[in-house]
């Protein structure tokens, strides 16, 4: 579910996360934060998101 959620952030708000982050932001306000904090920070490539589904 965790792996999910993240490709959906990456995917519709083209943000990164790593699971450690969203584990880490336990609230939708505390992840709402994170993500706006991290403006500039680019998605993952697709590479990257495969290492997440293994």
């Amino acid at each position: 579910m965790a792996v999910r959620l993240i490709m959906l952030i990456e995917q519709r708000l083209s943000k990164s996360l790593s699971p450690k982050e969203l584990l880490k932001h336990q609230t939708v306000a505390e992840l709402a934060a994170h993500i706006r904090s991290t403006e500039n920070r680019p998605v993952a490539e697709p590479s990257d998101r495969r290492a997440l589904t293994a």
